[in-house]
């Protein structure tokens, strides 16, 4: 599709997916949506293991996979872009990922650190 066309196309969707689960409340819960119950921990991590713990580990191992596909992402655009002899471009990439991931990672501890109240450290194993 393209010009008039896909502009019509999505008009009509934007006007009858909001339909979709009203009209189908018993598959999709209608207005108030699916209900989906909150994530435990695994049996293995021991009984011990919070639940706070377990969603920080979950929120690290997200953040550290989209870095990784933006990563991808812009080094193939800038292959594309600059040609294939951009190692300077794919190392500064990579420094930059490696800073993304910590930054998620100070973040995820700074919020579990004070929502528990917790003074000193958080230990995720």
């Amino acid at each position: 599709l393209r010009g008039p066309y896909l502009a019509g196309a999505t008009l009509a969707l934007a006007v009858a997916l909001p339909q979709v689960p009203s009209h189908f409340a018993s598959v999709f819960g209608g207005n108030q949506g699916l209900s989906v119950p909150a994530p435990t921990p695994p049996a293995f991590l021991g009984a011990n293991f919070a639940l706070e713990q377990w969603l920080a580990w979950i929120t690290l191992v997200a953040a550290a996979t989209h870095s990784g596909d933006a990563f991808n992402a812009l080094a193939a655009a800038t292959a594309r872009f600059f040609g294939p002899n951009t190692f300077r471009v794919t190392a500064a990439m990579s420094a930059l990922l490696a800073v993304d991931v910590m930054l998620a990672s100070i973040v995820g501890a700074a919020v579990y650190l004070r929502r528990n109240r917790v003074a000193r450290s958080v230990e995720l194993s």
